[in-house]
């Protein structure tokens, strides 16, 4: 019988690593590619725009919202679209979302509803700098099922 490929994905507003766990005693590993890193924030070149007021003579300012939430916004819904493609190509059975607490609210908010039939356990914790080797340690009983 073929073991059940677990996919962890490590993520913060910044990198989002993706390990692979194909069954108790055949540890965790990495593919190429299986490293997605987010876009810089684009800093806006003025400060924001002004519009009059239809009903008097008052001006309001437009607000722009803030790069760095937009840009984590935006790396979250890849990190979905790039999980969402794989459960289409069957390449792991369950998931494993490893995120710093505000990525995991901007993934939960994204996510698909193929990837989260998919989802087994979810942590609050920022684990993106720890080495593979390190890493079934923070995991505890997690990848024992």
């Amino acid at each position: 019988m073929k073991p059940k490929s677990t996919w962890i994905v490590l993520a913060n507003a910044r990198i989002a690593r993706i390990v692979e766990h194909q069954g108790a005693g055949n540890g965790l590993f990495t593919e190429p590619g299986m490293v997605l890193h987010a876009e810089e924030p684009t800093e806006y070149s003025d400060r924001a725009g002004t519009g009059h007021s239809i009903a008097g003579h008052g001006t309001s300012a437009v607000d722009m919202g803030n790069p760095k939430d937009q840009a984590a916004e935006a790396f979250a819904h890849n990190i979905v679209e790039r999980l969402s493609k794989a459960v289409a190509d069957g390449d792991f059975d369950r998931v494993v979302i490893i995120a710093s607490p505000h990525m995991l609210g901007l993934l939960r908010k994204s996510m698909s509803p193929e990837v989260a039939d998919k989802i087994m356990a979810e942590l609050d914790k920022d684990l993106t700098a720890i080495p593979v080797t390190e890493l079934e340690k923070h995991l505890g009983s997690v990848l024992l099922v």
